[in-house]
């Protein structure tokens, strides 16, 4: 008992430094509204049942205090009463639900301004940040409010039936040791259950940009079965943890009621001990002991979710890998625009090195091909030439931050067409010029009349039409470097070509990620990533 309370009191200071990270004023003040409310609500409802009781019986329970309440009068107001507990209800669960909705908003604003601060960080891992751990705290303080509210009512029907009936309340608090430590043994399985649900969380966001990233490869190298097995294995599993919590949810839920009902049922029909009760006690025993079931779960799920909280806080205070690396715009080679020198990289809690000890050196107004198989690094390298990830160890010096992009999953805002071409390109460009792009990129048909006005979104257009307005957009950006991530996926072998004679056009520096490098015959230079070391192969 002694640990299980120290424990409590460690979540509570853990949740009390939460509390002073995440940046949402008043959330004192509404854990305090709610547990007023949930008491107003108890008093509420122990006025109740005492009416009820009257009106049924005829008889108020035997205390000096009742004999100043005008019943009468009183038992009217019935309706009333039940109608103002009805109004607290409400206004406690709008209170904890602009209590989590303003804190999950709050959460995921700072997860997203942190990953954009930090570096190296995985999509599936930003995923987890953002989406999923941003979810679960923000629930806490509804919980946490929920489980003090129901702590509370607890105590107002405990100390009303001890007033009543001194030896009710004596019985009730010795099957509430006997219980005690069933409870903690039950907790500890949810508390167990909840952290097995985060793993496999983030395993399946991990699965999903596995999936989504390499979508193209996989379909090429017919893996549909294997990734499909993959992700199937980790679903079903998580399909067992969600109805292993069911289950531990319901025992806690109704372990407690059904115990203390079976008790009352007994006594009430055996005839060999005389233990009188009245219907008022009756009523204040099973509705204390429903609220006892429901703090049971609450308390349950907040411990579930504190596993969220630890490592939410294990990322506020994460010793990040010290990246000894150094990106600079410090080129001043004519003849060069990148060059690497044993580069060495990782992600950020992984230790798999991706990149080991690179060497690259990349000339101006060249097109270069990088191949490799899956998870080689490929887009890594990209991050890294870019300056969007700081290496581990190593130099990376560049001759301009003029960079252009062009991915597999091309990014068309709900926006007009124009604006969705001129998303990043400074300063003004002619309609004419724009237009005679997308003529030439053969967007839409030709018969067609091009509206720059026109609203566009990812759901018109076809992933080709998408492809080819990022293509145009990197044009427009009039970048010195321009880099392709299978930029050619979703289109026809007719839109690759013309596509191939519009970057041969260019005067740019092109690095360019596929896993077809007969697409690209003309590109001057061909590298494979293995093992983390880039080779140059002959063409």
């Amino acid at each position: 008992m002694i640990k299980g309370f120290r424990n409590t009191i460690n979540r509570l200071k853990r949740f009390s430094y939460l509390s002073r990270t995440i940046k949402f004023k008043r959330k004192k003040l509404r854990i305090f509204i709610s547990f007023a409310l949930r008491n107003l609500n108890a008093g509420f409802e122990i006025v109740i049942f005492l009416i009820i009781s009257y009106i049924i019986t005829g008889i108020l329970p035997d205390n000096e205090v009742f004999e100043y309440l005008e019943i009468e009068k009183v038992k009217n107001l019935l309706p009333i009463i039940i109608l103002l507990r009805l109004g607290l209800n409400y206004l406690d669960t709008l209170n904890l639900a602009i209590l989590q909705n303003s804190t999950l908003s709050s959460l995921k604003k700072e997860a997203l301004k942190r990953l954009f601060e930090k570096e190296n960080y995985s999509y599936a891992y930003m995923n987890y940040k953002v989406s999923s751990e941003s979810n679960q705290i923000s629930e806490i303080y509804r919980v946490f409010s929920g489980v003090a509210g129901l702590l509370s009512q607890i105590l107002v029907f405990f100390f009303t039936i001890a007033y009543l009936n001194f030896y009710v309340a004596l019985s009730l608090m010795l099957i509430g040791l006997i219980f005690y430590k069933p409870a903690n043994i039950l907790i500890l399985k949810i508390r167990k259950n909840a952290e097995e649900s985060r793993i496999i969380s983030y395993e399946l966001d991990d699965d999903q940009e596995r999936i989504l990233s390499n979508f193209y490869l996989i379909k090429l190298l017919s893996k549909e079965n294997e990734e499909y097995q993959r992700f199937s294995n980790s679903v079903d599993f998580a399909e067992k943890t969600s109805i292993r919590n069911t289950q531990l949810g319901f025992v806690s839920h109704n372990v407690f009621t059904f115990t203390i009902t079976f008790l009352i049922a007994i006594i009430l029909v055996q005839n060999i001990f005389n233990f009188p009760v009245s219907l008022e006690i009756i009523f204040l025993i099973i509705r204390g002991v429903q609220y006892l079931s429901q703090a049971v779960t609450t308390y349950g799920n907040l411990i579930a979710k504190s596993v969220f909280v630890k490592t939410y806080l294990e990322g506020l205070e994460e010793n990040f890998q010290k990246k000894d690396g150094v990106f600079q715009e410090s080129l001043s080679d004519d003849n060069e625009v990148i060059k690497l020198k044993n580069i060495s990289f990782s992600y950020q809690g992984h230790d798999k090195q991706i990149l080991n000890n690179l060497n690259l050196s990349i000339k101006k107004g060249t097109h270069n091909l990088i191949i490799g198989h899956n998870g080689s690094g490929k887009s890594t390298l990209i991050g890294l030439m870019a300056g969007i990830y700081k290496p581990n160890s190593g130099e990376i010096m560049v001759s301009t931050n003029k960079f252009g992009y062009v991915g597999p999953v091309p990014l068309i805002f709900d926006d007009t067409l124009k604006n969705n071409l001129l998303y990043g390109v400074n300063g003004n460009v002619d309609n004419k010029k724009i237009i005679k792009l997308i003529e030439q990129f053969n967007i839409f048909d030709s018969e067609e009349n091009i509206n720059l006005d026109k609203k566009i979104n990812s759901k018109i257009l076809s992933s080709g039409q998408m492809q080819k307005l990022s293509f145009i957009r990197a044009i427009l950006l009039k970048s010195d470097i321009l880099f392709l991530d299978e930029s050619t996926s979703n289109l026809d072998k007719k839109s690759i070509i013309n596509i191939g004679n519009e970057l041969r056009k260019l005067k740019n520096t092109i690095i360019n990620i596929t896993h077809k490098p007969e697409e690209f015959q003309y590109a001057d230079n061909i590298y494979e990533i293995e093992d983390g070391i880039i080779n140059i192969l002959n063409k």
